[in-house]
């Protein structure tokens, strides 16, 4: 390996200053350790200056930049190659050992306690300066700021949400902070807690115009208007509570004389509405004929059916009852209320009182 090339031919610098020969005594490196002390002795000096024989004269092409023209820096250009690569090498290792060791990065969170004003309207500005806000929807359902920016206490900026609110009108559209008779600011309620569902056996109403809705988890009342249609009362936590809305509602509309009311016993407890009649099993065939006038088994109803004939001979009905004798009892008191004992036959009475069959039907 030769330390410099030789200049070109032609150049003054090869005709002043003639290339040494190679020594002829020098020994060529017979071992691997000598080659490797040669390759380092040689590594070491690579950045020297060269010896002035195969420097270039000043303005060739080849000439190599003077002592001041160097940048003497620390860039990998000024390096020779094997050196430049084995650096990089090296540096590139550090940098993805680094990576890999390093944790990754979190962006750190700032926490914000959340704040619940004891007013209506009012915010909290900033967490951390302690000042509050007043904002208000108007009526395209914008939020305004009410007053100043900041305030310094909720009960300020309380009163400057009121004065915003009755400053547009906003009353009846918006709730509006308490004030007591001595001026000073009622809080708003606290939130009720959910509803607890009732247990089954208490769901189905004791009441009338009292119903359980299982999403709102309460009882409905309601009413019927002379219309039939559908009124409401309102929700409520308990039967009783919506049993006497039910009430008041009737009075109100004066239809306590056409729907049912839920009696009140002296002590102004409600009596419950009595139960559910069970359903009547239709009576067997042989027991389904009558033997009384005007009285006919309906099979759909499954009860005694008393009807008779009016004057212009159309049907009219006088009940359904669950014994013939019942229904028997009806007819003849329609037969005699409207006058028709002339014209149609009636069921006749002994002297205790008890109805004798028609001929051939005796009990």
């Amino acid at each position: 390996v030769e330390m410099a090339e030789a200049a070109p031919a032609g150049s003054p610098a090869s005709e002043a200053v003639p290339a040494p020969a190679p020594a002829a005594d020098a020994a060529a490196p017979t071992s691997d350790d000598e080659l490797d002390g040669l390759i380092e002795a040689r590594e070491t000096s690579w950045t020297d200056d060269p010896p002035p024989a195969a420097r270039p004269a000043p303005g060739t092409p080849d000439a190599a930049p003077t002592a001041l023209e160097v940048d003497e820096t620390d860039s990998e250009d000024e390096l020779p190659v094997a050196e430049t690569a084995r650096w990089s090498d090296d540096d590139d290792d550090e940098e993805s050992e680094a990576e890999e060791e390093a944790p990754p990065r979190k962006r750190p969170r700032t926490s914000r306690a959340s704040f619940t004003s004891k007013y209506y309207g009012v915010y909290r500005a900033d967490p951390t300066s302690g000042q509050f806000r007043a904002r208000y929807t108007d009526r395209g359902g914008a939020q305004r700021d009410a007053g100043a920016k900041t305030y310094a206490s909720e009960e300020e900026a309380a009163r400057a949400y009121n004065a915003a609110i009755k400053a547009h009108g906003l009353e009846s559209l918006r709730v509006v902070n308490k004030v007591d008779a001595a001026g000073r600011l009622i809080p708003k309620p606290k939130k009720r807690a959910p509803a607890v569902e009732p247990p089954d056996r208490d769901k189905k109403s004791r009441y009338y115009g009292v119903s359980y809705r299982h999403k709102s988890k309460k009882f409905k009342a309601s009413y019927k208007d002379t219309d039939g249609k559908g009124m409401y009362c309102g929700y409520f936590l308990t039967q009783e509570e919506a049993a006497h809305a039910y009430n008041a509602a009737l009075k109100k509309h004066g239809l306590d004389t056409v729907r049912p009311m839920n009696k009140v016993d002296a002590a102004g407890r409600l009596v419950q509405k009595p139960a559910p009649k069970t359903p009547t099993r239709p009576l067997p065939k042989g027991q389904q004929k009558s033997i009384y006038y005007g009285v006919n088994y309906n099979k759909r109803a499954k009860k005694f059916h008393a009807q008779y004939r009016d004057a212009a001979s159309k049907k009219q009905s006088a009940g359904y009852f669950s014994t013939q004798e019942e229904a028997a009892h009806a007819y003849n008191a329609a037969i005699k209320k409207h006058g028709l004992c002339s014209k149609r036959k009636t069921n006749p009475v002994d002297a205790a009182g008890r109805l004798i069959a028609k001929p051939g039907r005796g009990a």
